[in-house]
């Protein structure tokens, strides 16, 4: 217990806990100048139960620092300033590092501070972490960076290895006619070979790329980050690529991250071959992981894809985040992000309007959330089709939701073929999403089958059960807002609806609902229709 002290005027650190448990340090008065070089008012590591209350720290350095392997801190009611705030970190200097994690600021007070709160870690590889941080009831005065976190501290550029590849310099050229499929493969073999973390980057302007695999079987490194500040584009004529299934194949890779930048696929030439009726390739996939884990995209704009604009298959801990996915309405089969035999893959903050599905959820995944998505033109957020193999993994604990659909063909469909087959589909949660005159903004169709081909007895072996659609408003294009249309031979089950609100024509839309199971709750238009 440290109780009432004063500390003034220190040459490095004021107080220090180390490697220590159960520390309470109440009504501590520490002052410095604020141009005291290192004077940390009070720093804690590698320690667990340390509670900093009712003090008042004002110094040259961070006001409190938190180290590696604290854990269960408790800071409340605490003044700071002058200084650089309350900081975690910095971390991420030791590779095997003990984490951060249980730390709670509370009713605190930053004036004139260099920062407010603050998390900061070397750009250096690290096994470290920091979780379970509560900031909460702060007031800030005139305090240069309020909130911040920073994963790139590196004073003067030293001891952070990260090796940088510009494809430029290894013969990438600008034009967008100047074939740079060479350069850009080169960077990666590079990169791969490195035992530390590396950045191939694509400056400013168009640059021709083929077929490209990026093959992860033997690559080193686990830390690839790919910056995009330009745009990758395909080739012209769509046979170049049109019959490869991927443009832009990574395969079997960890840990790297695609930042930014804009994918061409330049797919118009053959949307117009299909709508012919002419004999055309199938069309490539923009992007694509296939077996891959700790996937990064963000800021990637995909537009005109010849088939799906991404892809994510047989995959694990994917983050999809400020997608802008863009092909017109017309265009076929150019799904914006298909999920497929994968688990944790998180896809959020994200515009996409395509000809088909905005996103597409095939069989075999789990663990997929869904978040703040704008969707239109296109054919909304689709759980399917599945059914189409007897033995087929399902599909299970997928969230969306605050999403929005504009003009689609459907909002949120769970779809299956009229076959025979053991897959499944459970927990499923839909909620707070907004409709704007889609066609179909609820439905379940068991009953898939163009053309009435492949599909002996018309009945659909999936189960469907434990689907929630909580929150769900707006306009519906069409007179039947919400149609479940289940399997005969496998009724849907555990149906649940929970505010539901959906008009017509500014009037209460209708429902259908066959062999549909489940129950209602709060406010529910169109009418209930499900039997329980």
């Amino acid at each position: 217990m440290i109780s009432g002290l004063s500390s003034i005027n220190s040459q490095m650190f004021h107080i220090l806990v180390y490697g220590s448990q159960n520390a309470k340090l109440v009504g501590m008065k520490v002052s410095a100048p604020g141009n005291s070089p290192n004077t940390d008012g009070i720093h804690v590591e590698k320690s667990s139960s340390v509670t900093i209350m009712n003090s008042k720290i004002g110094t040259g350095d961070d006001c409190i620092s938190i180290g590696p392997g604290t854990s269960n801190l408790w800071i409340e009611n605490v003044t700071c300033g002058p200084g650089h705030g309350i900081s975690i970190g910095s971390l991420g200097w030791e590779m095997q590092e003990p984490g951060v994690q249980n730390v709670t600021v509370k009713s605190a007070t930053f004036t004139g501070t260099q920062n407010g709160v603050r998390v900061k870690t070397w750009a250096r590889p690290s096994k470290g972490f920091v979780k379970y941080v509560l900031f909460q009831r702060l007031v800030m005065v005139n305090v240069e960076n309020p909130i911040i976190i920073d994963q790139n501290y590196c004073p003067g550029g030293q001891n952070c290895p990260n090796v940088n590849y510009n494809v430029q310099t290894l013969g990438a050229k600008p034009d967008g006619k100047t074939d740079s499929t060479k350069a850009i493969l080169s960077a990666w073999t590079s990169a791969c070979a490195s035992g530390q973390p590396a950045t191939i980057y694509v400056p400013p302007g168009r640059f021709l790329l083929g077929t490209a695999t990026f093959a992860g079987q033997s690559c080193k490194n686990q830390a690839i980050t790919i910056q995009i500040d330009g745009t990758l584009v395909a080739p012209s004529n769509y046979n170049v690529i049109g019959n490869s299934g991927t443009w832009i194949n990574f395969e079997g890779v960890t840990g790297v991250s695609v930042i930014g930048g804009t994918l061409d696929a330049q797919g118009a030439n053959l949307w117009a071959c299909k709508n012919s009726g002419k004999s055309c390739p199938t069309g490539a996939t923009t992007l694509a992981f296939y077996n891959s884990k700790n996937i990064m995209i963000s800021g990637l704009s995909s537009i005109n894809s010849q088939m799906f604009h991404i892809l994510v298959y047989g995959s694990q801990n994917a983050k999809l985040v400020g997608m802008k996915v863009s092909a017109p309405g017309n265009s076929p089969n150019t799904d914006g992000i298909h999920v497929e035999k994968s688990s944790s893959v998180t896809i959020m903050n994200s515009k996409i309007g395509t000809g088909d599905d905005c996103i597409s959820i095939g069989p075999g995944t789990s663990n997929l959330w869904i978040e703040n998505v704008a969707c239109g033109p296109g054919h909304g957020i689709s759980i399917g089709s599945l059914g189409w193999e007897m033995q087929e993994p399902g599909v299970q604990n997928v969230t969306v939701k605050s999403a929005t659909f504009t003009g689609t063909q459907n909002g949120v469909r769970v779809k299956t073929w009229a076959r025979p087959s053991k897959g499944f589909v459970k927990y499923v949660l839909f909620q707070h999403l907004v409709m704007v005159n889609v066609e179909n903004p609820i439905i379940i169709d068991q009953n898939y089958c163009p053309g009435g081909q492949n599909c002996p007895d018309q009945v659909s072996g999936v189960k469907i059960s434990d689907i929630t659609y909580q929150d769900i408003h707006g306009s519906s294009a069409t007179e039947i807002a919400m149609k479940l249309d289940c399997s005969k031979g496998n009724p849907c089950s555990d149906i649940n609806l929970e505010d539901v609100k959906l008009t017509y024509k500014n009037e209460p839309a209708h429902s259908s609902c066959i062999n549909a199971d489940g129950k209602a709750s709060g406010l529910v238009q169109p009418n209930n229709c499900l039997y329980n």
